[in-house]
């Protein structure tokens, strides 16, 4: 594990923490919910995007526990190296929160560390725990196809930072009201470490749900990429 490697995940988590976190809370969206949930999903999609070029030459830029997790069942990534990614990743998330909190902290009247005010995830009053848990074990199973797709041997493509950028943008858009669409427990996990209240309590299925997730994708592309027999 080289030093390299552990400071793009833990920098790229980080960033892409702080960019999510921030387009949730300091713009003034007013009560259009429409334009909110847009601009949130496509600039987390470009933040991915932007990441998975910059810092995919260093680490594969993974800055997501689930897609470690997932790229190492579906033999494409060494057991020795997944603690140190997902101590990086955790440790980003962590860090991330902790921007967004000291940015907070600087505007007029402070910061309140009420429930979302960090950009928590949670599945609140809406939708029930099992509508969040398979939204965000299937959210991440998508994501994390996509990933094996671009990244794999026979089906790479030299898009594929476009191509995840834009999966995560439609699956944001897509399930963002049912759990907050967070696919990643590092994204979920510093702003509710460092908020608390109801997302520490839900931060459970924001872990478990997307490795689930993950998981599932290893085992999909490992199946649809067999080779046919011949006739």
């Amino acid at each position: 594990m080289k030093h390299q490697e552990f400071a793009a995940e833990l920098v790229g988590t980080a960033i892409l923490v702080a960019i999510i976190c921030g387009v949730i809370i300091i713009p003034d969206y007013g009560s259009s919910q429409g334009i909110a949930i847009l601009t949130i999903a496509i600039a987390s999609g470009f933040a991915v995007a932007a990441l998975v070029y910059a810092l995919s030459p260093v680490s594969g830029c993974h800055i997501n526990p689930a897609i470690t997790i997932c790229l190492w069942t579906a033999g494409r990534f060494p057991a020795r190296d997944v603690p140190y990614y997902l101590v990086a990743q955790f440790l980003g998330g962590l860090a991330g929160a902790a921007i967004i909190l000291g940015i907070l902290s600087g505007r007029s009247g402070g910061v309140d560390l009420t429930p979302l005010s960090l950009a928590q995830t949670a599945w609140g009053v809406s939708y029930s725990v099992t509508a969040a848990f398979v939204a965000e074990m299937f959210a991440t199973f998508v994501l994390s196809l996509v990933v094996l797709a671009v990244t794999s041997e026979r089906t790479g493509t030299p898009l594929g930072g476009a191509a995840v950028g834009l999966t995560a943008t439609v699956l944001l858009i897509t399930f963002m009201k049912v759990s907050g669409a967070s696919m990643n427990p590092a994204r979920s996990f510093g702003p509710a470490l460092l908020g608390g209240g109801e997302a520490l309590a839900q931060l459970w299925l924001y872990c478990v749900a997307p490795i689930l997730g993950g998981v599932a994708a290893a085992l999909a592309d490992k199946l649809l990429s067999r080779e046919k027999p011949a006739v």
